[in-house]
């Protein structure tokens, strides 16, 4: 909730949106493609269903530390440390959960899939906030 609230502004609703709904398909297409693309020491089963919904909340989690890298959050509400830390633990819990395939059930894939969506998107209204347009979009 944190970090959706403080990117509605900076966003405004309809691209806020854009981001959370688009980061959701592209996490849920990350996991249904991932036992097919994969390494076969890396595979999990194709019938592990599961959405996108925490790869969507990864987008926005990532979104909000690129934006803000150096704000200061409590790490384990008693460690301040620049916002960069934490998503960089963040991102690397899911990068060991991808590179070793576990019985957590945790799906890994579709939370990078929405970790990178959540960086492109960071990558293109980057320049639009700006001003600048992006591949033709302007702002």
């Amino acid at each position: 909730l944190f970090f959706g609230k403080e990117l509605l502004p900076v966003l405004g609703r309809a691209r806020f949106l854009g981001l959370f709904l688009g980061a959701g398909v592209v996490s849920s297409i990350a996991q249904v493609a991932w036992p097919f693309v994969a390494p076969e020491s890396l595979r999990y089963s194709q019938y592990q269903l599961g959405l996108g919904a925490s790869g969507a909340v990864n987008a926005v989690v990532a979104y909000n530390i690129l934006t803000y890298p150096g704000r200061i959050m409590m790490l384990f509400m008693a460690v301040p440390v620049p916002a960069i830390f934490p998503g960089l633990i963040f991102l690397g819990k899911d990068v060991y959960g991808i590179l070793t395939p576990d019985a957590s059930y945790t799906n890994a894939a579709a939370h990078m899939g929405g970790t990178v969506s959540g960086v492109l998107f960071w990558l293109m209204t980057f320049n639009l906030r700006r001003g600048i347009p992006f591949m033709g979009i302007k702002c």
